[in-house]
């Protein structure tokens, strides 16, 4: 039986976001690096959540239509 291991499938050049960054900020990220998520983290580099361009996305269509820009990775 063949074992797969996740190890061998990681990508460990990740992108990582900080809550307070501006979504516009996550998704120049995800193009520059060509990736399409990442983890969320904290100041002490703990990983408290993650973002996808998907999320990104919608967030962006939603501030553009209330006229809004204050939107960033926590929300």
């Amino acid at each position: 039986m063949y074992s797969l291991k996740v190890s061998d499938h990681m990508n460990h050049q990740y992108v990582a976001l900080k809550a307070n960054m501006t979504i516009v900020t996550a998704v120049e990220l995800f193009l520059e690096k060509k990736e399409i998520g990442g983890p969320v983290i904290d100041d002490d580099r703990h990983v408290i959540g993650f973002i996808s361009s998907q999320d990104c996305l919608a967030n962006m269509l939603d501030e553009t239509y209330h006229a809004e820009s204050h939107v960033v990775v926590a929300d």
